[in-house]
């Protein structure tokens, strides 16, 4: 549908759903998390089949329901080291307000799952060069 859309209307700005891009996030995060124990953060330890937990989508309907931005003074704040966690910094990405912001959420988003380089790849191919269509 989108290549539709640009081959009919390619001077359009298409936009994409904020709380669609946070549940894709929440569940490729899951799919693709490696962790080194068999503790509380290794749900969907690199399975591709995981799905999405009634938690899982409180986590994005909560990201949704934030008026507008995070704090961004909060984007040093302390995360869990889970995929879950990869949510809660890439709400500051998705909802900074300046480039500047977004740089800086984007830096801590990839040095604190700097051993998730699966995910940080999925998030940089599919949703940066496309950040301008975050509705």
């Amino acid at each position: 549908m989108k290549a539709a859309l640009e081959s009919q209307y390619p001077d359009s700005q298409q936009q994409i759903c904020i709380q669609h891009v946070n549940a894709n996030v929440l569940l490729n995060a899951k799919r693709k998390w490696k962790s080194g124990d068999d503790g509380p953060e290794s749900d969907g330890d690199g399975d591709p089949n995981a799905k999405l937990s009634s938690r899982d989508m409180e986590a994005v309907l909560a990201a949704e329901r934030q008026e507008g931005a995070p704090g961004q003074s909060n984007v040093d704040m302390s995360v869990p080291h889970n995929y879950r966690g990869v949510l809660e910094l890439w709400k500051f990405v998705a909802f900074a307000t300046t480039r500047e912001e977004h740089e800086k959420a984007w830096v801590r988003l990839c040095d604190e799952f700097n051993d998730q380089q699966a995910i940080l790849m999925y998030l940089y191919k599919t949703y940066l060069p496309i950040r301008a269509q975050w509705a």
